[in-house]
């Protein structure tokens, strides 16, 4: 099944690592969202920002409710996608929305045994790193649906 087309811009906006252009277009696509929609592996957009380590657009992505536990069709979840790809900020990000690093994917791995190097990586930069901040606070994307809507 395809894709939507909401689902298909998201991605590129975080390809592009347009954490504010993201946001504005999730805010405004609202009505049409699937957070959790996925692509033909099974893969969601937040797998996409751990993927691509974009820790912005995986904290808006996260703000907009997007499951961190979430598994595609091999099981791996955004941590695992994380790990493999050595972005140490998205996993921090990710351990910090309370990520499990005990999911299994199909070869049974657990994200820190996909690369086991990384989980001191990640751990390191956990504990020197403060906590990401949020993109933007709720009143103002609260105040932004508001007038987004009256305009309508």
């Amino acid at each position: 099944m395809p894709v939507s087309a909401v689902y298909t811009q998201a991605k590129e906006l975080a390809e592009q690592n347009s954490y504010r252009r993201l946001q504005e277009f999730l805010i405004e696509h609202r009505h049409k969202l699937n957070i959790d929609e996925t692509d033909d592996t099974g893969a969601t957009l937040l797998m996409h920002a751990a993927r691509l380590g974009t820790p912005k657009c995986a904290q808006v992505f996260l703000e907009f409710g997007s499951l961190v536990d979430h598994t595609d069709r091999q099981h791996n979840s955004a941590l695992h996608y994380a790990y493999r790809h050595r972005n140490a900020a998205v996993g921090t990000l990710l351990l910090r929305h309370g990520a499990s690093e005990g999911l299994r994917n199909s070869s049974g791995r657990t994200a820190r045994e996909v690369f086991p190097g990384d989980e001191y990586k990640v751990r390191t930069h956990a504990a020197s790193t403060p906590a990401v901040p949020a993109t933007t606070d709720r009143k103002h994307m609260l105040k932004h649906t508001r007038t987004h809507a009256r305009t309508k």
